[in-house]
């Protein structure tokens, strides 16, 4: 398989997220997701800090001594978690009868583990899956997820083959305007690629947003 550029801060909210089981109900999903964010922040543990510095509003930017020492209750963790994934709060998570499309899951981590061949099988068999956007609110194409920016922090990572892949994409009717939700506008694959400190770590960020332009 190919390697895999995966940042410290990456690693950490990997880390933080590996007990959850995979499901394709977003609430279950979310919810898991918040009461481990919380604690992990009762735990100290560093891929809280990541997820609350860049997603909780009253923290963003802090550090992680200030974060740590900050009271955080579950509802701030369900809010952070909402938003990560592009809800605005959690009661739009309550709200939302959301099912993930399980092909187009499927696709973004074969994507994100570099596996090219069988994406390549799974885009042919599901022709839909090079134009679809994520059931998330944010609404990210398959080539967002290449660029690593305002997609769920877990999956910012960026497989060696990544161009081969954006090719691959390309080839297979990937549109490179198709926006996503993210950051309070709306964004190309190239726009937040230009900007990702994922690709620039991978050494890619040049040739990457050759391909997106």
């Amino acid at each position: 398989m190919p390697e895999v550029y995966i940042s410290d801060e990456v690693a950490d909210v990997i880390n933080l997220y590996s007990s959850i089981e995979p499901t394709s109900n977003v609430h279950s999903l979310l919810f898991k997701k918040s009461k481990t964010l919380l604690a992990g922040h009762q735990s100290k543990h560093p891929g809280s800090a990541v997820e609350i510095t860049s997603w909780f509003p009253a923290l963003v930017g802090e550090s992680a001594y200030e974060i740590f020492n900050t009271n955080f209750e579950l509802e701030d963790a369900q809010l952070t978690v909402s938003r990560i994934h592009g809800f605005s709060n959690w009661a739009e998570v309550e709200n939302s009868p959301l099912e993930l499309q399980q092909e187009f899951e499927k696709a973004v981590d074969y994507l994100l583990n570099g596996n090219v061949s069988v994406l390549q099988n799974l885009l042919i068999e599901y022709p839909y899956l090079a134009k679809s956007h994520s059931q998330f609110p944010h609404q990210a194409t398959l080539l967002h997820y290449c660029a690593s920016n305002g997609i769920e922090t877990e999956r910012q990572v960026v497989p060696n083959n990544l161009l081969e892949l954006v090719d691959l994409l390309l080839d297979l009717g990937s549109d490179k305007q198709s926006t996503m939700k993210v950051y309070n506008g709306s964004y190309t694959a190239h726009d937040l690629a230009s900007t990702s400190a994922h690709p620039q770590g991978a050494g890619l960020t040049t040739a990457l947003c050759k391909k997106l332009k």
